[in-house]
C-alpha cells in the first residue's frame, strides 16, 4: 500500500508538472501576440499597501470608459473618461461632484460648479457653432 501511494504521489508531481509546461507553452504564445509589455483586463485597479484602491481603470465597452483616482482612504476624487459618446472629467471632494469639465459628442463644451450640497451654482458652456 505503501509503494501505491509513492507511486501516486510521483504521478501527480510529473503531471502537474507537464501540465505546467503546456499552459506555460500555451499562454506564452497567445501573449506573444500582442507584446511582452501588454496586460490585457476590462478593470485594473491598483491599490496601496493597506488595500484601498489608489487608481482604477475600467472598460465598459463602446458606452463607458473610465480612470478614477481614489484618496488615502480609498474614496474617489476624480473620474476622467468617455460616457455615451462625451468626454468627462469629474472633480469631486469625496462625496460629490464638485467641478465637472465635459465635452458632447457634437462638440459642445461646458463647465458646471456644484456646491457642497450638490446643487448647480454655476454652468458655462460653449457654443459647439462657433
Amino acid at each position: 500500500m505503501l509503494r501505491e501511494r509513492g507511486w501516486l504521489a510521483v504521478a501527480v508531481v510529473l503531471a502537474s508538472m507537464v501540465g505546467g509546461v503546456v499552459s506555460n507553452l500555451l499562454l506564452t504564445a497567445r501573449l506573444d501576440a500582442q507584446g511582452a509589455d501588454v496586460v490585457t483586463a476590462s478593470q485594473i485597479n491598483i491599490v496601496g499597501s493597506a488595500g484601498q484602491r489608489g487608481l482604477g481603470l475600467v472598460v465598459g465597452g463602446a458606452e463607458a470608459s473610465s480612470m478614477s483616482l481614489f484618496d488615502a482612504v480609498g474614496v474617489r476624487r476624480l473620474l476622467m473618461g468617455t460616457i455615451q459618446g462625451s468626454t468627462v472629467l469629474n472633480l469631486g471632494d469625496g462625496t460629490r461632484s464638485r467641478l465637472v469639465l465635459g465635452v458632447a459628442d457634437n462638440g459642445r463644451a461646458s463647465v458646471a460648479f456644484y456646491d457642497a450640497d450638490g446643487a448647480l451654482e454655476r454652468d458655462l458652456s460653449a457654443d459647439a457653432q462657433r
